[in-house]
């Protein structure tokens, strides 16, 4: 497989946080790493994706995601379910994959932001066409 990233570029080093996580669960280097130079990015940055997750993900869907027409689509195939909602985790790596970006989670919180700013438009459109008003309670 052609590598999108340049062979002599090391794969990014782990945070603390993420070696420490993955002391007890399976792990290879070498996987990780040719994964990394195949896809371009580093899938395994994203919490509760593993090396044999990208793997078998890779091996059912392929490279090719222009048949995806949206992250939602993607996401609605059912991708990895770690500790994210299956849709965030699916737009997410959908991301990655089309961008080649590192995965930062920042991004993605404001666009979760976003999402439920537009989930309640909707609950109070629905309640307006229903005759109902919805008003925010104090928690």
């Amino acid at each position: 497989m052609d590598s999108r990233i340049d062979p002599e570029q090391k794969p990014p080093s782990l945070a603390p946080s993420q070696i420490k996580r993955r002391k007890n669960q399976f792990h290879c280097d070498d996987m990780s790493s040719q994964l990394h130079r195949v896809l371009g990015v580093d899938l395994t940055a994203i919490p509760g994706i593993r090396a044999l997750t990208t793997h078998t993900l890779i091996t059912e869907i392929g490279l090719d995601l222009s048949r995806f027409h949206s992250a939602a689509a993607f996401a609605r195939l059912g991708a990895p379910r770690p500790s994210q909602q299956p849709h965030t985790t699916g737009r997410i790596l959908y991301h990655l994959l089309t961008t080649g970006q590192p995965y930062d989670e920042t991004v993605f919180l404001v666009e979760d932001q976003k999402q439920a700013q537009r989930h309640e438009k909707r609950l109070r459109k629905q309640a307006q066409n229903l005759g109902f008003q919805l008003l925010p309670i104090a928690l």
